[in-house]
């Protein structure tokens, strides 16, 4: 990705971050993106100002867990839903949108285009019910 695009200089630790942010499959602290980099690549408040200099720019999301983690992903194009047990920390993503006829009834109702949101959803999976 260019970055200069986004009014960002390219550097190997903004790459690096950028990276590692694709290749997860689910939302990551700053600290595992910390634990994930080259050795001696960066220092960890680097990686915070890169982490908001991507958010401003729509590069990246950034979500608070419960817990008052601040994680981040990449903004993809397609919707990412993830189902995660509150018990065992189990997460299921989910293929489909379940929001399409909401996001319609929205859009219908108010007349407010709804253009990206990742949803995650805290319960109890199947295997912890009951116990």
């Amino acid at each position: 990705m260019d970055l200069t695009n986004f009014g960002l200089k390219n550097t190997k630790s903004r790459e690096q971050i950028l990276d590692i942010l694709k290749n997860s499959h689910d939302p990551i602290s700053a600290d595992d993106i910390y634990r994930l980099m080259d050795k001696g690549q960066t220092n960890l408040s680097t990686i915070y100002r890169s982490l908001l200099a991507f958010c401003q720019r729509g590069i990246l999301s950034r979500e608070i867990r419960p817990d008052g983690t601040a994680v981040y992903s990449y903004n993809r194009p397609e919707h990412h839903h993830v189902l995660i047990c509150i018990k065992c920390n189990k997460k299921i993503h989910l293929k489909n949108c379940p929001y399409k006829n909401v996001n319609e009834d929205i859009l219908n109702e108010t007349g407010f285009k709804v253009e990206d949101y990742n949803i995650e959803l805290y319960g109890y999976c199947k295997d912890c019910q009951g116990k």
